[in-house]
């Protein structure tokens, strides 16, 4: 007796035969990046000096950049689009034009400094997150 096998079945087996011939020498397309972390400067970070808040809100971040949100929650509320620069673990970046800042990801936080242009005046700055809740 002839056994009959259809067009369907044959191109079926085929696909099947082929695929586990790929996966067997690793021929199969390489699914996410299962090792890709993000970066540690992603998320919100606080600073409670006396005279209100500042956050700073890094939304992506490479090995050479970064881009966010700033904003100063205090006597005036002011909130300014940021693009800065990473080198390592520092960040480098002007809020508003006339302020510059220079923070190091260190234990956990950002550390670093705050410079006016305006009044000349210097500031130690300790940003982290835990410091975020609303004032």
């Amino acid at each position: 007796m002839k056994k009959v096998v259809s067009t369907a079945a044959l191109a079926a087996a085929v696909m099947a035969a082929s695929v586990s011939a790929n996966a067997q020498l690793g021929n199969v397309a390489a699914g996410p990046d299962a090792a890709a972390t993000p970066s540690p400067f992603i998320g919100v970070w606080c600073w409670r000096p006396n005279w209100g808040l500042y956050q700073l809100e890094i939304q992506s971040a490479t090995q050479t950049s970064f881009t966010g949100h700033y904003r100063w929650i205090g006597t005036q509320h002011r909130e300014y689009d940021v693009v800065g620069k990473v080198d390592g673990n520092q960040l480098d970046f002007w809020t508003s034009g006339f302020t510059h800042w220079n923070l190091t990801l260190k234990n956990g936080g950002l550390f670093g400094e705050e410079k006016s242009n305006l009044s000349n005046k210097l500031y130690w700055a300790t940003f982290k997150r835990d410091a975020c809740q609303p004032l």
